[in-house]
């Protein structure tokens, strides 16, 4: 609603239970309160609404997914997964909730569930930097560094300004030992900020790589 847009959250919740004053099993309204819950940070409240719904609406997306965003915000990774999952059986093709899923695996240690999953996710169509990063953090820990390098220079033209983004892109580079287009990014990243005391050491690190 555009009272949620506006962070009126207070005032959301005043019309909510409006309408559930005339129709407590109002199922829309229900769920909206629970979700506006969740963006107060409210989420033991929020949880009950979503754990008596799940049981109610057995074949409703909004409320499993919200169970899931709820458990992970409430630190229930585990729990999260599962509510995650019954959401995939019943929306397969929604991209988001596979990077919703590939988070919880990445903090349940299940590095290559999360792996899988956040693939699936760029199958579908989902183009999220964040996701990008977090997906070609993993593959780094793994030593892909192929498979890191092509994400990043996805990330790279989805946020060009972000100087971050340059130095690990010629991080990747420099083990890959393709110094001449490390020193070109890390170049670019220092043309952003040339400041980045990270970014300076990294080009003394590959121009001594180039004389030898």
């Amino acid at each position: 609603s555009v009272l949620d847009e506006q962070d009126d959250y207070e005032g959301s919740l005043e019309i909510i239970e409006g309408v559930l004053e005339k129709n407590p099993k109002n199922y829309d309204a229900l769920i909206h309160k629970g979700y506006v819950l969740g963006l107060m940070e409210e989420y033991e409240d929020a949880y009950e609404i979503f754990e008596s719904l799940s049981n109610e609406l057995p074949d409703n997306e909004d409320v499993w997914w919200d169970l899931g965003w709820i458990e992970s915000c409430r630190g229930n990774q585990k729990e999260a997964i599962k509510a995650y999952l019954k959401t995939i059986e019943l929306i397969p093709e929604e991209p988001a909730i596979w990077d919703n899923l590939g988070y919880c695996y990445e903090m349940t240690g299940e590095s290559e569930k999360a792996t899988e999953a956040y693939f699936r996710s760029i199958e579908l169509g989902l183009e999220d930097p964040e996701m990008f990063m977090r997906l070609a953090d993993l593959l780094i820990s793994e030593g892909k560094y192929e498979k890191s390098l092509e994400l990043y220079d996805k990330i790279i033209t989805l946020k060009p300004d972000d100087e971050e983004v340059w130095k690990v892109r010629a991080d990747i580079l420099y083990e890959l030992s393709r110094f001449s287009d490390a020193l070109k990014s890390v170049n670019t990243g220092l043309a952003l900020n040339q400041n980045n005391r990270d970014m300076i050491r990294l080009k003394g690190k590959i121009l001594n790589k180039m004389k030898g």
